[in-house]
């Protein structure tokens, strides 16, 4: 498979990644890379694996679809970067890839976004950069989710990215007295010498929330409280 170049998105390397064959028919398959505007192919990701599932011992091969073979590029990609909890981000020469794969396969924003976030929940501190980013991946599949243009897949996938993003957030507010950018888990062992100074992260976990919930209910603003009733719970420990 290669990878463009990120000043000329040229071939200007080889990546290899062991995969299985979710082909029926055996045979190599190419899908196209295209650089626009001039729709000019640019590129091709090769795949040619075996993939069969078992079921009362009777193997039966299994169709690569266009959702399969992103996900397969994204571990690549994510792998290729050394994907942890202090980067999240990936080049722009694989961003640009994964974009022109999915806008020339029919991959939705939405589960690109949905894929990308499993990532980020994955290796997940609470800490500006990382809620900042559940954010930005989170906020055009909320938009997707409330005018119901979500496919099955993308509303399965949906359910549980929310769910990991509401535990995130009880991370977060529960533990807003100790949150530090600078730890590796984003959480100081002593907490902040004067709590009433708010750091950076909960400008992003408030918008976040409120992404997720109507922050004018009443069951909303029981949630909310009940996290900082933790959260004061906690210091008074830590104090004693």
């Amino acid at each position: 498979m290669f990878i463009p170049s990120e000043e000329s998105l040229l071939a200007a390397g080889k990546e290899t990644l062991r995969v299985m064959n979710m082909m029926k028919d055996k045979k190599l398959r190419w899908w196209p890379i295209y650089r626009e505007p001039e729709h000019e192919v640019v590129g091709k990701i090769q795949l040619h694996i075996n993939y069969t599932t078992s079921l009362d011992g009777v193997s039966e091969p299994v169709p690569l679809t266009p959702t399969m073979a992103y996900d397969l590029l994204l571990k690549g990609a994510t792998k290729t970067a050394d994907f942890h909890t202090k980067n999240m981000t990936l080049s722009p020469a694989w961003k640009w890839l994964l974009s022109e794969f999915a806008s020339s396969n029919g991959v939705s924003e939405a589960y690109t976004n949905l894929r990308y976030l499993s990532r980020v929940m994955d290796v997940a501190t609470p800490t500006a950069n990382c809620v900042s980013l559940v954010y930005e991946l989170f906020l055009p599949v909320m938009k997707g989710h409330n005018q119901n243009t979500l496919n099955c897949l993308e509303k399965r996938s949906f359910g549980d990215i929310k769910e990991q993003i509401e535990h995130f957030l009880t991370l977060v507010y529960e533990n807003y007295m100790s949150l530090d950018d600078k730890p590796p888990s984003g959480i100081m062992d002593i907490p902040t010498p004067d709590p009433r100074v708010a750091v950076p992260v909960l400008k992003q976990a408030v918008k976040l929330y409120e992404l997720i919930h109507n922050i004018s209910s009443l069951d909303a603003q029981n949630k909310l409280y009940s996290y900082f009733q933790a959260a004061a719970s906690k210091g008074s420990r830590r104090i004693k």
